[in-house]
């Protein structure tokens, strides 16, 4: 039976659910583990999950079902701390993790995290550029100065 020519190649309503999603990005980083792209993707992706469990009618949420921000992130972590132990050397997916650990970690453990960073890769154009935008976009922790100074 052939597709009808407004669904050929477009997604339906059940494939472009949030839940859906997850569970092909997980089916699809189970064959290719080693996808940096995807992993990213997938990462982003958590913004969706949490916005579609966010959505709807809150006040009948008990305060469990709801999921905070904090929980986004760490279920983020969770994701990069999993892509780079199979991607180790994997600059991109270090510098994300920085990212989303600025709003998890306290100075100290985000200034050792990008320390270690630095230091595995410091021969890698792509980590410090990475470690800047990181940085500047970050208008708590940016200083110019302390950042060529150090």
């Amino acid at each position: 039976m052939a597709k009808c020519e407004a669904v050929q190649g477009g997604t339906s309503f059940i494939e472009s659910l949030p839940e859906v999603k997850n569970r092909s990005y997980n089916r699809e980083l189970g064959k290719d583990r080693h996808n940096i792209e995807l992993w990213l993707k997938f990462v982003a992706h958590q913004d969706e999950m949490f916005l579609s469990l966010e959505g709807g009618d809150n006040s009948k949420k008990t305060r469990a079902e709801r999921l905070t921000s904090r929980q986004l992130f760490e279920r983020k972590m969770s994701i990069l701390d999993k892509a780079i132990s199979l991607n180790y050397s994997c600059v991109r997916l270090k510098i994300e993790r920085l990212k989303i650990g600025m709003h998890l970690w306290d100075e100290d453990k985000w200034n050792v995290e990008l320390r270690e960073v630095e230091f595995k890769h410091v021969n890698d154009p792509e980590m410090w550029q990475g470690v800047l935008d990181v940085l500047e976009s970050d208008t708590r922790r940016f200083n110019f100065v302390a950042q060529v100074c150090d």
